[in-house]
């Protein structure tokens, strides 16, 4: 190929420093060019000065992107000399575009010859500066002048150049990378790997919002099923996997790149295992390890819990955000993977049972920490949940009987007109106990920066009595056993949080044993009611039990509480009774679910609705159920379960909590019936991760 020189210079001058000048903005003083034609072939190849290019308003290459090109870069070296890296690839590469482009190809070794020549002239133009280079920029376009698709007859190639710096404003610092969910670049079959600006173009959009984001680049996912790894904006992607270099293949969607084709090469001579395959994300698989451990061997007590940290802007960032994704898997149940980003938690998992965990050593660690904290307030808040029910009253009577034994004044805060343990609180009253008690509003002026708040019975910010005394108090403790989700207390002096304890109350008894001296236990009505908490949350012992409940239960019976007495605080009204039968007479089947829908309730027969959903339990075949009733323009559901089904997670889909046999859920603005559609799509979605998670047992055989 004869390549001629053409013309003089133009008043492009080469800057004396790229200090600041970024990447492709300054263009050298010549280009290469040379065109195509049926007759003729690849012709009149020329270095002329940097000039427009005139095309006709029909152009192809406007209309319908008939166009590719390169990108490779020239060095100069210590010595002076410039050195250019593996062009001959780069010419195979643009070939294998203009093919799949239908554009005329142009030989390697032609393009080989057309860069070296195009250096030659352009030495002055190859920056020195270390970690600088000239930027080499070769393009084939579809020049022919005719509206609609047909065969390319007419093109033209060239070469421009661009003295540049560090692609990125921080050099070689790490990159902030955002995965991609909505948008495609590329799909099998399609030009992902031609190197055409019809790839850059459906690109744009999701750089666009990743760089306002705060994101450098775009990891994305392949564009049929989402769920495997393929490539990063400008840049290919690899993962050290154990002892094992694990990159994306390269299946049609993904640009082959030479940096890339060049690594392998040497971390293969190096010698390291290098694998090309498909890289699936464990978000998009719903982290399906878990699935696969819990599989291996049912009859060994397997569990793993995961946490993920993503979307952070320094590694120290994400390092901290997977640590508090971990404690909340854990605090959860474990046997799950929590992943943590500036929006927020997700969850996966948390089908299985949980294992005990608990120790007594670290029960008498928390105690001690607990009477510390409280001999150094000067006033003691107590709450449980709004609607409180006999398990946070019951817990927050033992907490304040700890407060008397440390001679700290406290109350209980509790709105009596909204709770469902009414029969505790007369009990107490009636035992002469009544002081204990002070309506949430009632208990602002008492409160200073001294003041510590003990939450029981709950770790969520939105659902204790009284958001008002959280924010007041200078300390708070918390003390729970729901498994652990999103929106929980923040910031909190003590956490005693037990998800594998059966109640609060269970709780609060066992680190009453760790205070004071023998005589400074609770009183009878006291220990009635830490026991009616500990029968709530187990049915009467028949769920979530353990070794440490039955203690518990052991020691309130030492204290004088009488169960036939603690029967009678689960007595219900007429109004009650009525209300909890017909609520479980409205209860339709759904895929060995009790589901029932109603309309509002009496405000005194609010409790019945937690009734009816342990109710159901008790029908043949029902291993878990909902009940729904309108309050309002939303609908509040209670789920509960005999331990095959995890309710907590069912109702975290809906937006709500609790802990594996009982949960629940506010929706708003809804209605009974479409409530009910939302519950029957909740457990379709469980179910599914469900039937995931139960080995194959005839696989097995």
């Amino acid at each position: 190929m004869k390549i001629a020189a053409r013309g003089a210079s133009l008043t492009s001058v080469r800057p004396t420093s790229l200090a600041g000048v970024g990447f492709g903005r300054i263009f050298s003083d010549r280009m290469f060019a040379m065109e195509y034609s049926p007759c003729l072939g690849w012709h009149d190849a020329r270095i002329q000065p940097l000039q427009e290019i005139s095309l006709h308003p029909a152009c192809c290459v406007f209309h319908y992107g008939a166009e590719v090109f390169e990108g490779l870069k020239a060095y100069r070296r210590a010595d002076g000399d410039i050195s250019l890296f593996r062009v001959i690839d780069n010419g195979k590469r643009l070939a294998s575009s203009c093919e799949r482009m239908s554009l005329p190809v142009l030989d390697p070794q032609d393009f080989v010859e057309a860069v070296n020549s195009f250096v030659r002239a352009q030495t002055d133009w190859v920056p020195g500066e270390p970690g600088t280079s000239l930027y080499l920029r070769p393009f084939v376009i579809c020049t022919d002048t005719q509206l609609g698709v047909h065969g390319i007859t007419n093109a033209a190639f060239y070469i421009i150049a661009s003295p540049v710096g560090s692609y990125y404003p921080n050099g070689l610092a790490p990159v902030r990378i955002a995965i991609e969910r909505d948008d495609v670049r590329a799909v099998r079959g399609g030009t992902g790997y031609a190197k055409c600006g019809g790839n850059y173009a459906a690109a744009a959009r999701a750089t666009v919002r990743a760089e306002k984001a705060g994101y450098d680049q775009v990891l994305w996912l392949d564009g049929v099923e989402r769920r495997y790894i393929e490539e990063v904006g400008a840049m290919n992607v690899m993962f050290k996997i154990g002892d094992r270099i694990v990159t994306p293949g390269l299946t049609g969607s993904i640009l082959p790149g030479i940096t890339r084709s060049t690594c392998i090469t040497l971390l293969r001579e190096m010698g390291y295992e290098v694998e090309e395959r498909q890289l699936e994300q464990f978000s998009n698989r719903g982290y399906d390890v878990l699935d696969k451990i819990r599989a291996l061997d049912p009859s060994v007590n397997l569990s793993i819990s995961i946490g993920i940290g993503r979307g952070a802007k320094t590694l120290r960032e994400a390092q901290d955000m997977a640590v508090q994704a971990l404690d909340m898997a854990q605090g959860r149940g474990g046997d799950q993977a929590a992943e943590m980003t500036p929006d927020g938690f997700t969850f996966y998992g948390g089908v299985s049972h949980g294992v005990e965990k608990r120790s007594k050593v670290r029960s008498r660690i928390v105690a001690d920490q607990l009477v510390k904290l409280i001999k150094e307030a000067d006033h003691v808040v107590i709450m449980g949940h709004r609607m409180s029910d006999l398990d946070a009253i019951g817990a927050a009577e033992g907490v304040l009987r700890i407060c008397k034994i440390c001679d700290v004044p406290a109350v209980i805060a509790v709105r009596r007109d909204a709770t469902l343990a009414g029969s505790l609180i007369d009990a107490l009253v009636k035992a002469g106990q009544e002081d204990d008690f002070i309506d949430p509003k009632g208990a602002l002026p008492i409160i200073s920066k001294k003041t510590l708040c003990i939450v029981v019975d709950t770790y969520q910010t939105g659902l204790v009595e009284s958001k008002e005394i959280l924010e007041k108090c200078g300390k708070i403790a918390v003390i729970d056993h729901h498994r652990k989700g999103v929106g929980y207390i923040e910031d909190a002096a003590l956490v005693c949080h037990e998800p594998y304890s059966s109640s609060a109350s269970e709780l609060v008894t066992e680190l009453l044993q760790y205070v004071g001296t023998r005589d400074d236990k609770p009183n009878r009505v006291e220990a009635e009611g830490l026991l009616s908490g500990i029968m709530l949350d187990t049915r009467d012992f028949t769920l979530h039990t353990g070794v440490r409940t039955f203690e518990a239960a052991a020691a309130l019976r030492r204290y004088g509480a009488e169960t036939e007495r603690v029967r009678q605080l689960f007595d219900v009204t007429m109004v009650e009774y009525n209300t909890k039968a017909a609520l479980v007479e409205a209860a339709q089947m759904y895929k060995s679910c009790a589901i029932s829908v109603s309309g509002e309730v009496a405000p005194e027969a609010r409790v019945a609705v937690a009734q009816a959903a342990n109710d159901l339990l008790t029908i043949q075949g029902v291993d878990a159920s909902f009940v729904a009733v309108q309050v309002g323009g939303g609908v509040n559901i209670s789920a509960r379960s005999l331990g095959a089904v995890n309710v907590q997670v069912i109702m975290e889909s809906l937006g709500g909590g609790g802990h594996q046999t009982m949960a629940a859920a506010q929706l708003k603005h809804i209605t009974p019936e479409a409530a009910r559609a939302r519950i029957q799509t909740a457990i379709d979605q469980y179910r599914a991760a469900q039937k995931k998670s139960v080995p194959d047992t005839e696989t097995k055989k």
